[in-house]
């Protein structure tokens, strides 16, 4: 419960592209934009 605020604002801003950066991913649903550091790393590698 205390991550869910990361969770709201992360939906808010979806129109953004943004996402919900974690080492926690097990706290969350399974979403494409809710991703690890490794994968956030190889996204941004990817839009280059």
């Amino acid at each position: 419960m205390d991550d869910l605020v990361f969770y709201e604002v992360v939906i808010e801003k979806r129109e953004d592209d943004a996402y919900l950066i974690t080492g926690n991913i097990r706290h969350f649903p399974k979403r494409d934009f809710i991703v690890t550091p490794a994968e956030m790393m190889a996204i941004i590698e990817k839009n280059k």
